[in-house]
């Protein structure tokens, strides 16, 4: 049972090395292309040390990955240890992130376009997810700015006079109950085992197959699964009292 799951799971290895592993790939490849442009702003950011630290377990997870995609058979334990590293080093890029929306923020307060611009150019979207950021970070651009375009600022404004005309609508119907799971989570089958049970209907998303699933992951800052949402309010891990305490009305 398990080797056929394991077979169907580990589909995705390629022949030849590989930068970066394929295994939850949706999770860990953006982590993994952060590393490379956290160390390059490091020194000038004044975050060697904070992004020193992202660096080295970036390469231990990214080695532990790899290594579980050239062995024949691995063990779920190992499958899951590297899935709860992912989920660490979620954590650490957020708190970087963080550190360098700070440095943005210091940088567009004290006119510093050469910094500015610099961040701009490590490309790092996350930097610029919030709507408040963008507005400041497009502002400040058009003030300091060149005659010569910058490409990425440009999509940027772009996408926030998108965003300003076009009211955002929730994708979730609010009496909904949407389950976040991956393929390999036992809590996640007992889960789904439960709401069929019980006859509650759900919606399901792997986050690791479903690109809406792992949009959703993200959105509210998944750092374990199963997760489950109804509205705009999200709960992680399966708890029935949970659903309940919103179905009674």
């Amino acid at each position: 049972m398990f080797r056929s799951l394991f077979t169907l799971l580990l589909a995705v290895v390629f022949l030849g090395a590989a930068e970066h592993p394929r295994l939850f790939s949706r999770l860990g490849t953006p982590l993994y292309e952060a590393d490379k442009a956290f160390l390059k702003i490091a020194k000038e950011v004044s975050l060697q040390t904070e992004i020193e630290a992202y660096h080295q377990y970036s390469e231990k997870s990214r080695s532990a990955g790899l290594e579980i995609e050239s062995s024949e058979l691995p063990e779920i334990d190992a499958i899951e240890a590297y899935h709860s590293s992912l989920r660490e080093l979620q954590k650490k890029h957020d708190k970087v992130i963080a550190s360098l929306q700070t440095r943005l923020l210091q940088a567009m307060d004290g006119g510093d376009y050469t910094t500015f611009l610099l961040m701009v150019e490590s490309r790092l979207d996350p930097l610029f997810e919030d709507e408040i950021m963008k507005e400041r970070s497009v502002l400040f651009y058009r003030e300091h700015a060149s005659s010569q375009e910058n490409s990425y600022m440009q999509k940027m404004e772009a996408a926030l006079h998108e965003m300003q005309e076009t009211p955002e609508k929730s994708s979730i119907a609010a009496d909904t109950l949407v389950l976040l799971t991956a393929s390999w989570c036992r809590a996640c089958k007992r889960a789904k085992a439960y709401l069929n049970a019980n006859h509650i209907a759900f919606t399901e998303y792997d986050i690791e197959t479903s690109g809406k699933g792992m949009q959703l992951y993200k959105k509210y800052k998944g750092h374990a699964i199963p997760m489950m949402i109804i509205g705009d309010e999200h709960h992680t891990g399966f708890d029935p009292a949970w659903i309940k305490e919103r179905s009674a009305h």
